[in-house]
């Protein structure tokens, strides 16, 4: 099988290369959603299908897509995508402008979107529960190694 897998922690800004993201932040996404990229891939006539896949370094991320850059006969579907990097940069270019996404800003433009779906932010509630500072005070005592 010649096609490439696609997992949404690829183009995903929020994540770091040690997590998973394969493209540089300045050209990556925030929180792309499996049907994103799967629509992404229509849009750049390239042949893509959906798969029910964990990510191997986050069990907890379902789903992949799988595109083939070649048709049968061995020609790019693509002129513009002939390696595995200038793809992922350029479904991290079109997923901003996919109808699942203009979809999710129009119900809701406060709320971001997470995987496709809108989510309400808990960054922001934690932050208004804890007070702008949040965070442990230390009382300044050390364990038992760290006297003198």
């Amino acid at each position: 099988d010649t096609r490439i897998c696609i997992y949404p922690a690829y183009i995903d800004a929020g994540k770091t290369v040690a997590e998973g993201r394969r493209i540089p932040k300045e050209l990556a996404v925030e929180n792309p959603g499996l049907f994103e990229i799967h629509e992404s891939c229509a849009k750049l006539q390239l042949k893509s299908q959906m798969e029910d896949k964990t990510y191997p370094r986050d069990y907890m991320q379902r789903g992949r897509v799988r595109v083939a850059l070649k048709d049968e006969s061995g020609k790019y579907l693509n002129k513009d995508i002939t390696s595995r990097r200038a793809l992922l940069i350029k479904i991290s270019e079109t997923v901003p402008t996919t109808d699942a996404r203009a979809k999710a800003a129009q119900l809701n433009p406060t709320i971001p979107v997470i995987q496709g779906v809108a989510m309400p932010n808990t960054k922001e509630k934690a932050k208004a529960e804890d007070g702008e500072g949040g965070g442990k005070v230390s009382s300044g005592k050390k364990g038992k190694k760290g006297r003198r």
